[in-house]
């Protein structure tokens, strides 16, 4: 949760207008790698195991979010019995969603005149990295706050918080 959830969620609080966090419910589960000898994988992005270290980080996580605007539901797994990976966040809307590719482009999916249509938009995306870049000077030359500012980053350090004590307690965690 906490190398990948946080840009997740940073992302999809961003772009619902950072809304009020109320509760937060999680699960986190911490099994696949606890017998890393016979944890079958393809590829392993922090090299090889090592069989003597220590295991002891989530591998999955699922979480329900209430917020004064929308309701956030979170899966996601950096080990999993299944061989897609998959980084997408769906927005859903009354009257249309949009399938985000993490990092990538983005599907609106709609009705036009009784029928179930799709929109593919392309465009040339600018690096992500060097975009924070830009951010960050903007930021020193203007004065004005970025979009990662500290009043962001605290609610969503909260939430995260919220999902690993509502796991540990098997209960909601209220935080309004």
């Amino acid at each position: 949760m906490i190398d990948w959830g946080v840009h997740y969620l940073d992302i999809v609080m961003y772009c619902c207008g950072d809304p009020a966090v109320r509760t937060v419910t999680g699960e986190t589960f911490c099994k696949l790698g606890k017998n890393m000898e016979e944890y079958a994988y393809t590829d392993m992005w922090a090299g090889p195991p090592d069989y003597n270290g220590i295991y002891d980080v989530d591998d999955s996580v699922t979480g329900l979010i209430r917020t004064s605007g929308p309701v956030i539901t979170l899966n996601g797994a950096w080990a999993q019995n299944i061989g897609v990976a998959e980084q997408y966040i769906d927005f859903m809307g009354d009257k249309a969603g949009i399938r985000l590719q993490y990092g990538k482009d983005f599907t609106v999916y709609t009705a036009e005149h009784g029928a179930l249509v799709e929109y593919k938009p392309v465009f040339q995306m600018r690096d992500h990295f060097q975009n924070e870049i830009d951010a960050f000077i903007d930021c020193i030359k203007t004065g004005k706050k970025l979009p990662s500012h500290i009043d962001t980053v605290v609610i969503t350090a909260q939430m995260m918080q919220a999902i690993y004590d509502s796991a540990d307690q098997h209960r909601e965690i209220v935080l309004d």
